[in-house]
């Protein structure tokens, strides 16, 4: 089969005629990847071949589309050229397929990273970029790591592929988090000092803080304690002004009154005393959300 590369194929016209175009360059691609004969080689050109072309599958712009084919015929060459026994692409497509170069080079260095074996053992049951996941996020889409490839990126034992072994996984992590942190606090506790004892303090804003005497707030919940002041003075500040303005707008209704008008500012004042029920409301259900109740000694 010889497939011919389209002189024009993005005229309005020739939409239906570009759709087919694409489908027949597809499907060359596939035939012509499972024509080799290593099964590695052809599991990574397989795979590669169908998440590129998913991957593009809405794109509209006729410019982008048609550097895209320009490249998928320029793969097509070089798939043909390595059955012909180029031995130069041969190379190339091997080092691909063994994760020594690429895309697969990548993934195995991401996964060689994590510490954790459960965590690196769920990251391999999808390699795609975030991108592609972020389009694609339909389970039947993943990519695996094929098994050639877990010496390289350190998994050991099957992958998570079913939702229950994924959520077994997970849940597995969940409670060995749990746990490190409860022996973190045990320890934590045992290197205290006589006189380090935990103490709690209610800060200006109303909400109370829990630290250690003697020790350093750490700079993250400095910061969350400061930017939750500073969240609920902003409240406070808006309650106070537009109490004012009550009041403000109290005082010229007396006036009007006075002239015989007493109804001149009643809609000004009901839109106003909601207004300044609504800001106390929010201030009273954010200081409730920082100060839940206190269990006794």
């Amino acid at each position: 089969m010889t497939w011919s590369f389209p002189a024009a194929p993005f005229k309005q016209w020739r939409v239906t005629e570009t759709k087919k175009t694409t489908l027949s360059l597809y499907r060359y691609l596939l035939r012509t990847a499972n024509q080799y004969k290593v099964p590695e080689h052809q599991w990574f050109l397989r795979t590669m071949i169908k998440e590129r072309f998913r991957f593009h599958q809405y794109n509209t712009s006729p410019k982008s589309i048609l550097q895209l084919l320009s490249d998928a015929n320029k793969s097509r060459q070089a798939l043909d050229a390595g059955l012909q026994g180029n031995q130069r692409i041969m190379q190339h497509i091997d080092n691909l397929a063994q994760g020594r170069t690429g895309v697969l080079a990548q993934v195995i260095q991401k996964l060689q990273a994590i510490d954790h074996p459960t965590t690196r053992s769920m990251m391999a049951t999808d390699i795609r970029s975030m991108a592609a996941r972020k389009r694609h996020p339909q389970r039947c889409y993943r990519m695996f790591l094929p098994p050639h490839l877990w010496p390289a990126a350190g998994v050991t034992g099957p992958l998570p592929i079913s939702r229950r072994a994924y959520a077994q996984a997970e849940r597995s992590i969940k409670l060995e988090k749990q746990e490190r942190r409860k022996q973190r606090r045990i320890r934590m506790a045992s290197k205290l000092k006589a006189y380090q004892t935990m103490r709690t303090f209610r800060s200006s804003s109303g909400f109370y803080v829990r630290v250690i005497r003697g020790w350093r707030v750490p700079t993250s919940t400095a910061m969350a304690i400061k930017k939750r002041v500073k969240k609920n003075e902003q409240r406070l500040a808006e309650y106070r002004d537009l109490l004012e303005n009550l009041q403000m707008l109290r005082s010229e209704q007396s006036f009007y009154e006075t002239l015989g008008m007493p109804k001149e500012m009643d809609g000004y004042i009901h839109n106003h005393q909601e207004a300044v029920q609504s800001s106390f409301a929010k201030y009273m259900a954010a200081m409730k959300r920082t100060n839940p109740k206190r269990k006794k000694d």
